[in-house]
């Protein structure tokens, strides 16, 4: 019954082969607690370019929920040099600048980071996943981040 319900497309019904393009932040984790004085973050994750029979050429990262994205490094050195970089997990890193916080709302998760993938033949990830989930989501991955001052984090840390 599983696979009359699941890993089909939405609007076709036929049966999905391949996973799609994707992207995922692994680091910051989510709740993560940053000072309100920081400035940026930086941030490791993973874009595959699933089945599009092309590879990853850009990430971005936006800390600003898709105001404005900053371009991440991609790792391609780091791929294996027996795998195409069209069938590859390619790291990527940057130091992603933030936003000011918003003093009134400290210790609530005021930022969200925000990753989406581009692939070298224009495809690029949705901020939101077509019908299908588990392996298959690809929307934005959204991380979100808790701001609190400088004093509250070094009083909670002694």
């Amino acid at each position: 019954a599983w696979n009359k319900t699941y890993y089909k497309d939405a609007e076709t019904g036929e049966p999905l082969q391949q996973l799609p393009l994707n992207s995922v932040l692994l680091t910051p984790e989510p709740g993560t607690v940053i000072s309100t004085d920081a400035v940026s973050i930086a941030v490791q994750g993973v874009a595959y370019p699933g089945g599009t029979g092309s590879s990853i050429s850009q990430v971005e990262v936006s800390a600003d929920r898709g105001k404005s994205w900053q371009t991440a490094r991609c790792r391609f050195d780091q791929l294996p040099t027996d795998v195409s970089a069209r069938h590859a997990w390619v790291l990527f890193e940057a130091h992603v600048e933030l936003p000011p916080a918003a003093a009134a709302g400290c210790g609530l998760p005021l930022e969200e980071l925000w990753v989406r993938a581009r692939c070298a033949n224009g495809e690029e990830q949705p901020e939101v996943s077509r019908a299908h989930g588990g392996y298959f989501y690809n929307g934005y991955h959204k991380v979100p981040l808790i701001r609190q001052p400088a004093a509250d984090l070094a009083s909670q840390a002694a």
